[in-house]
């Protein structure tokens, strides 16, 4: 193909958008389903998915073996899919969504596809342990670095993952991007003022990395007459069998397992306190939905969790810390003005940083940029001095 890229961009933006579809629900699959189904039927943009769900494995098939088999069988189907798009000339920019981990190896070969049809690509990292990767100088930094310096642009979560990227990798266009909320599609927030119970509410998938067992270590010092403690979100019957059994919960804690994202967000909309206390996030949309929906949030220091948080908009805990996060749901528990104060702040400031509309807008300007600059040129674009472009 030449080199060269035509200067008169197409009327409607043609972006193939790489990355997970539910189901399973996650975060990042959730997130290209919306980007999907809100430029359906958008006049300047049209998206086209190469799904890259885990479709082989569950995502509590942890084995070696398990895992090798099914990353096989999914990069195969999606470098099948993105090739078959790219030869047949149906996209302007190749937006890549990332979880890390052993999927880099996934994220390199696909990386290497849109080098070889000279497609500008955004890779799009949705995790929040990149300082720690890099400061390990581990054999997964190396083949992040090598990724990122084969991408046009890379897009991620939080402000500590910008800035060591900017400093490791001098030479990579690197941007921070929230995730946005359909705020147009929450319920109303509808809380009893006098209610016979009220509830502390964990959404999630329930494995140890989510800080499952710690916030049931949590309660047995934390919990308070009156109240119940909500756990929704998938479980591996074996592990949740595994835990109850050790942890011996009281009658005060029930275990909802997965429920319709409607219903979540009702029940988020009805809560007094989410919790979240995972050991590893990247942008928890989770988080930002139950800011939204007016509930005090206390949640661990990792991803970007601190800085949806900012402005003392909610509680940030060490993770791996169950003494630490027993005593912010104690204080909070025990204190109605501290939650309606928190509440308050949280929904004005999700409504001021992260409605879906703003995002979006976000999006379409970054791949216009991408697409409109010559495929073979790698050197960030220059910004004024003093500020950074799209998404910074």
């Amino acid at each position: 193909m030449p080199d060269t890229v035509d200067t008169e961009m197409p009327e409607r933006m043609r972006v193939c958008v790489v990355g997970p579809l539910p189901p399973p629900m996650g975060g990042i699959a959730r997130g290209v389903a919306m980007l999907v189904n809100r430029f359906r039927d958008d006049p300047e943009v049209h998206i086209e998915v190469v799904d890259i769900a885990q479709q082989w494995r569950g995502v509590h098939e942890l084995g070696r073996g398990r895992r090798l088999t099914a990353g096989v069988r999914q990069l195969t189907a999606g470098a099948v899919a993105l090739r078959r798009v790219l030869a047949a000339g149906r996209t302007d920019v190749v937006h890549l969504h990332s979880s890390g981990g052993p999927g880099v190896f996934r994220d390199l070969a696909l990386l290497l596809i849109t080098r070889v049809y000279r497609r500008p690509v955004i890779y799009h990292l949705h995790f929040g342990r990149i300082p720690d990767i890099a400061g390990r100088g581990s054999r997964e930094w190396r083949l992040m670095a090598r990724a990122m310096r084969l991408a046009t642009a890379v897009l991620v979560l939080d402000e500590a993952s910008e800035a060591t990227v900017r400093n490791q990798l001098p030479t990579v266009w690197v941007r921070r991007m929230p995730n946005g909320v359909d705020l147009d599609r929450l319920p109303a927030p509808h809380r009893d003022p006098a209610p016979a119970e009220r509830t502390v509410l964990f959404v999630g998938w329930f494995l140890h990395a989510k800080g499952v067992e710690d916030l049931l270590t949590a309660w047995r010092t934390a919990a308070q007459p009156g109240w119940r403690l909500l756990f929704v979100g998938p479980a591996d019957p074996a592990y949740l069998r595994s835990v109850t059994e050790q942890h011996q919960p009281p009658a005060s804690v029930s275990f909802l397992g997965e429920l319709p994202h409607a219903e979540v967000l009702a029940m988020m909309g009805r809560c007094d306190l989410f919790v979240l206390p995972s050991h590893t996030e990247g942008f928890p949309n989770v988080v930002v939905e139950a800011m939204a929906l007016g509930c005090p949030v206390v949640a661990t220091d990792v991803g970007a969790t601190a800085e949806i948080l900012g402005d003392d908009s909610g509680v940030v805990v060490a993770p791996s810390d169950p003494v630490g996060l027993a005593a912010a749901l104690r204080e909070l528990m025990t204190d109605p003005v501290r939650r309606a104060e928190l509440a308050g702040r949280a929904r004005a400031r999700v409504h001021r940083l992260y409605g879906l509309q703003s995002v979006l807008r976000q999006h379409t300007d970054l791949w216009r940029r991408v697409a409109g600059s010559p495929r073979h040129d790698r050197r960030p674009p220059a910004a004024a001095p003093g500020k950074h472009p799209v998404g910074s």
